[in-house]
């Protein structure tokens, strides 16, 4: 099948309803009608994109090759990640391969209700935090966390656009917090 590739063809999506010379190639890795040099050969191990821009033509320099022609660099099944990539998708990346960080917090004149705590990872968007991960406060003169309140991150997941917004009510904001936690959480920070 189209799944059992040995390493050392080229692959490519086109446009079109049977395979022909004249379908348009729109990604491909390789080069049709070229032999595959050791540098570019995943036989034993996997290819892996770098990033998401087009290839209709084959761009070596956009690939992650293993083993590409060196023999220790082979990969079992246990290294590849079908279903993830570059941290989208079911992935269980490093806590570190996420950029995650606090661009606001509010204490608004019109009441406690309205405070809010806003995260952003510029990287990351539609992304479930897989790991633990910890938001915390720091009550005035202690260099301590607060066992409370705080939230652990693990589940949480940034919208369309890489954010979080935890809130104590989501009323004055309506669908902006996806995460209305309310009052005495880590959401409830007067300023």
């Amino acid at each position: 099948t189209i799944a059992d590739n040995p390493g050392n063809v080229d692959v490519a999506i086109v446009k079109g309803t049977v395979p022909s010379t004249t379908n348009e190639i729109v990604d491909i890795y390789g080069v049709p009608g070229e032999p595959t040099f050791s540098y570019q050969s995943f036989v034993n191990g996997r290819v892996n994109r770098r990033n998401s821009t087009l290839n209709p033509t084959f761009d070596f320099t956009n690939w992650v090759i293993m083993p590409g022609g060196i023999p220790a660099n082979i990969v079992p099944s246990s290294g590849a990640d079908p279903g993830c990539w570059n941290g989208i998708g079911d992935c269980a990346p490093d806590l570190f391969d996420l950029d995650l960080i606090i661009t606001e917090i509010a204490d608004p004149s019109d009441g406690p209700q309205n405070r809010f705590v806003e995260l952003f990872s510029p990287d990351k968007k539609n992304y479930i935090i897989p790991d633990d991960l910890l938001l915390v406060r720091y009550e005035p003169y202690n260099s301590n966390p607060s066992s409370s309140p705080f939230v652990n991150l693990k589940g949480y997941k940034t919208d369309e656009y890489g954010f979080i917004v935890l809130c104590v009510n989501s009323g004055s904001y309506g669908n902006k917090c996806k995460y209305p936690l309310g009052p005495n959480t880590i959401a409830d920070n007067p300023g």
